[in-house]
Order: C-alpha cells, then sequence, then structure tokens
C-alpha cells in the first residue's frame, strides 16, 4: 500500500468521523419523537427509492434476483451503521446538555405577530407560557423588542401618556409607548393563575430615545437609569432597592424569593447590601466586599480560574 494511498485513507476517516461529529452535533436541538419518526421515515424512502433505480439498471439482467435483498444490499449497512452513530452520539449529547442545562432557547414562532411595528411583547410571553412545565424548576432569559423605537401605533386607547415640555412629536411617542407598556399587565394576568411559584424581573436596558434632554435637568443621572420591578404571582417580602446596579438582579432575586444561596450568590448579596451603587461613600470593611467580588470576576474572566476548582463555591448547600 503506497504511503500516498495511506495518507488519503486517513484523510477520509478523518473526514468521516468529523461529519458525523458535526451532524450529531447539529441534530441535537431537533431530537424529538416527531424527528425520529421522519428520520426513519426518510431512511426508508431512500432505500426504496435507491432499491428501485437498482432494479431498473438489472432488468436485462438475469443474474439478478429481485428478492435477494441481503446480497442486493437493500438495508444498506454502510449507511445505517453511520445513521446509528450519529443518532446514538446525539442521543449522548442530548442526555447531557438536558441534564446540566437550566437556560433554554425556545425557537417557536408559533405565536408570533406583530404588534407596532416589531414582534408583540403578547406573542413572546405566550411562547414562555407555552413552555412552562409545573413539574421542574426553569429559568427564561426573555428579552422583548416591542417597546423600541419607532413608537408608531396609531390606535385608539384608554391607555396613553404625556409629558410636561414635551414638543408635539415627543408627545405622540410618548403616548404610543405608554400603550406599548400596557401589554406588561397583560404578561402577568395569566402568569398569575398558575399552579407554580413563579418570579418576574422586569426591566429596560436602556429608556426610550424621545425624552427631552430638558427632562432631565433636576436629575441629569436620571437619564442613565431605567425603571425595573420584581412581581410574584405568590406572597413575597417586600424589599426596597430603590437603585441597583443590573448585576444586582441574581442576589435580589434570591432575596425576594427568599432562597438559599451559594458562597457565591452570598458574596453578590453582601455587595447588593453594603456596596452597590446606591452606597457614595464606602467603609473599609465595605470596599472589601466590593474588592472580592471584583477578584471573583477578574479570575472568571480573565484569571488562572482557581474558583474552578472549587465548585462548592458556586453550589448551594441544602
Amino acid at each position: 500500500m503506497s504511503l500516498g494511498f495511506q495518507s488519503s485513507l486517513h484523510f477520509s476517516l478523518i473526514a468521516y468521523i468529523l461529519s458525523i461529529v458535526g451532524i450529531s452535533f447539529y441534530l441535537v436541538k431537533d431530537l424529538s419523537k416527531t424527528f425520529f419518526i421522519k428520520l426513519v421515515s426518510g431512511y426508508f424512502i431512500y432505500q426504496i427509492v435507491s432499491y428501485f433505480i437498482l432494479v431498473t439498471r438489472n432488468l436485462n439482467n438475469e443474474k439478478f434476483k429481485v428478492w435477494d435483498l441481503i446480497k442486493n444490499h437493500f438495508f444498506q449497512p454502510n449507511f445505517l451503521v453511520t445513521l446509528l452513530i450519529i443518532i446514538g452520539i446525539s442521543g449522548v449529547l442530548y442526555f447531557l446538555i438536558q441534564k446540566n442545562r437550566y437556560l433554554a432557547f425556545i425557537e417557536d414562532t408559533t405565536h408570533l405577530e406583530q404588534y407596532g411595528v416589531y414582534p408583540s411583547d403578547a406573542s413572546t410571553y405566550q411562547t414562555v407560557l407555552d413552555n412552562i412545565d409545573t413539574n421542574k424548576n426553569q429559568f427564561f432569559s426573555v428579552i422583548t423588542y416591542q417597546n423600541h423605537s419607532p413608537w408608531n401605533l396609531d390606535e385608539e386607547s384608554d391607555v396613553g401618556g404625556s409629558g410636561d415640555g414635551f414638543s408635539p412629536n415627543e408627545n405622540y411617542y410618548m403616548n404610543n409607548y405608554a400603550k406599548l407598556l400596557y401589554q406588561i399587565d397583560l404578561a402577568t394576568q395569566e402568569l398569575s393563575q398558575m399552579d407554580k411559584k413563579i418570579t418576574v424581573v422586569f426591566y429596560g436596558d436602556h429608556l426610550p430615545g424621545f425624552y427631552p434632554q430638558s427632562a432631565f435637568a433636576d436629575n441629569p443621572a436620571g437619564q442613565y437609569q431605567t425603571d425595573y420591578f420584581i412581581w410574584s404571582n405568590y406572597p413575597t417580602e417586600v424589599l426596597s432597592y430603590p437603585l441597583v446596579n443590573s448585576s444586582d438582579f441574581p442576589a435580589e432575586l434570591l432575596a425576594v424569593t427568599n432562597s438559599k444561596v451559594s458562597p457565591y450568590y452570598a458574596l453578590l448579596t453582601d455587595v447588593l447590601n453594603n456596596a452597590s451603587v446606591d452606597k457614595d461613600q464606602l467603609t473599609d470593611e465595605q470596599k472589601e466586599m466590593a474588592n472580592d467580588l471584583k477578584l471573583v470576576e477578574y479570575d472568571l474572566v480573565s484569571g488562572k480560574g482557581y474558583l474552578k476548582k472549587h465548585d462548592n463555591f458556586f453550589k448551594v448547600s441544602y
């Protein structure tokens, strides 16, 4: 066997393995009963079509026996083995991902509809509702785009708004924006009826751009702040955190729900209570808390990952 042939054979084998692994990763997101039905149906259709072509090519071949399926490779053993390997790898990957993930990426457009210019909050919320499982713990990170510019919604409504000193154009946008925000009220109605404890953090990443600069004359910092609220469908303790960083939300959420925390979240809670953005002057102890969090963040993002060797730092003890 020549060296060139061996190299070609090795290359083909590596390409085959990489292809199988790549296809397996790609198929993980589609694994379902319906998918397997389609896969098996496709395999049988492929068999029948391929065998039909083989038969037509051997119509004048007296030695060809139509019903000798094994000899004529009707079951496509090489293809079948490859298919089973792909299904096996995909199944293992799917199990590992489902076991370890807590954040689901939902690609369901069943309820997709527009309200104003963008996909409606109502359709986004309905998609989340469809994916809530009352029998297990879940976490959803939901981004809505309905209330983004332009704020064009020319419809009659009892809901509206205006601002003192706003131009007619700015008030037009303010009025439409208020109508769009009303969808948030509607979102919690069905959640409140669910037989499952649910807590939602509502917040915006920035203010809408129609506010005139004069609106922030008395509070310049206000142009960089947005409203937020934490809502639950069951009684919780009312806590007061009028000004927080977005990075404080996990700790505040755990505090509102009276949840046990890991050492990592205990540190975040200490920072929330003692060294967050609402504190102007920090004591030495508070500065140490803030610095501890900076060291943790550096180790996780850019450092040598010392904390990765200490899983207990991120685990909750029950």
